[in-house]
């Protein structure tokens, strides 16, 4: 029997704190009303964006939608227990339970995504030389599934043996492994990057691509992956402190602090997607219409920056709109091996 999330309401009741806890619920209720107006925003995006980084893009999607799921759910849950109905609270009911396991299979979802990446980014590494050419789909849909799988085998964990500990470590610890497991891919990256620098390998346009690719993506997953094992670890810790012998309305805070910060869990990352990713911040603003005729007399003003270069590390660079075309093509010689494969003729 599945009680990890159950809120005590005789208990608030009884002490005289329901009033406040239904107020936070209702606050809690609107946060999450528009995190499913917020989702549908970040499905355009992502659609009209697509084009690169498809398996990164399909497990995305495989995760992001069991957001909204777990933003219907709660706000079912939520609106039985203001209204008094038992189904909201009360384990020996049906409905409790299939909103219990709703509620922590999603949740479970949203935290095991790293390691799906990081191997997704390990595959992207190891076929470096036509990973986006050919049709590796496969690769995108059986992390998702083992995502799903794994979230499923921990919620079935805390069914049997009433614990949350055993997932909560196989939880953490991946979480750290893939961390590693980043940072190897970074450095092996750099590493092909720095070869082709210094001619010790000459690599296809494909292939140089599909570095730089590894190597910005790196360097958003070190903030990424901080921010969800901050999150992940929170959120564990609050619901192991459920399970353990405290008081109802200990338990009823916990439970309120795990809802509150895991709502802000699934509003964070689409904006850390969204803060680390350019095409995200061009698509949004033109979804919005930001781009008005002011902004882009502006832009194409002499001597004032319209486009925003990076480097293959990330690194801004400052270009006017008449030495663009100069700045990229002498960037793009610069930074990578210029020499001809013999295997092509001359």
């Amino acid at each position: 029997m599945l009680n990890v999330l159950r809120f005590d309401r005789n208990e608030a009741v009884e002490n005289g704190t329901i009033e406040i806890f239904s107020l936070i619920f209702k606050l809690e209720i609107t946060a999450n009303f528009i995190g499913i107006l917020y989702y549908m925003l970040n499905v355009c995006i992502d659609y009209r964006t697509r084009g690169s980084m498809n398996n990164i893009r399909r497990i995305h999607q495989f995760v992001y939608v069991t957001c909204p799921i777990n933003h219907i759910v709660f706000i079912v849950e939520k609106i039985l227990i203001i209204w008094d109905f038992k189904e909201g609270y009360n384990p020996n009911t049906y409905l409790f339970q299939i909103i219990q396991f709703i509620r922590l299979m999603t949740s479970s979802i949203g935290f095991m995504c790293l390691p799906a990446y990081a191997i997704e980014r390990s595959l992207a590494t190891y076929f470096l030389h036509d990973y986006e050419k050919e049709n590796r789909s496969y690769i995108g849909y059986t992390m998702s599934f083992l995502i799903y799988l794994i979230s499923i085998i921990s919620v079935l964990v805390c069914t049997q043996f009433s614990t949350t500990f055993y997932p909560f470590l196989v939880l953490f610890m991946s979480n750290i492994i893939s961390y590693i497991v980043n940072i190897i891919n970074y450095k092996l990256n750099r590493y092909y990057y720095n070869c082709s620098l210094r001619k010790l390998h000459t690599y296809s346009l494909t292939e140089r691509y599909q570095i730089s690719e590894n190597i910005q993506f790196a360097k958003f997953f070190h903030i990424f992956a901080l921010t969800v094992a901050v999150f992940a670890t929170v959120c564990s810790l609050l619901l192991m402190l459920t399970s353990l012998s405290f008081t109802a309305s200990e338990k009823n805070i916990f439970l309120l602090s795990f809802d509150t910060i895991y709502t802000i869990f699934i509003l964070v990352c689409p904006y850390l997607h969204y803060k680390n990713n350019t095409t995200w911040q061009h698509e949004f603003k033109k979804c919005l219409k930001l781009y008005t005729s002011e902004v882009k007399c502006s832009s194409l003003a002499i001597g004032k920056p319209s486009l925003q270069l990076k480097t293959t590390f990330g690194e801004r660079m400052n270009v006017g709109k008449n030495v663009q075309t100069d700045v990229y093509f002498s960037q793009l010689t610069n930074s990578w091996n210029t020499t001809k494969p013999n295997n092509i003729p001359t």
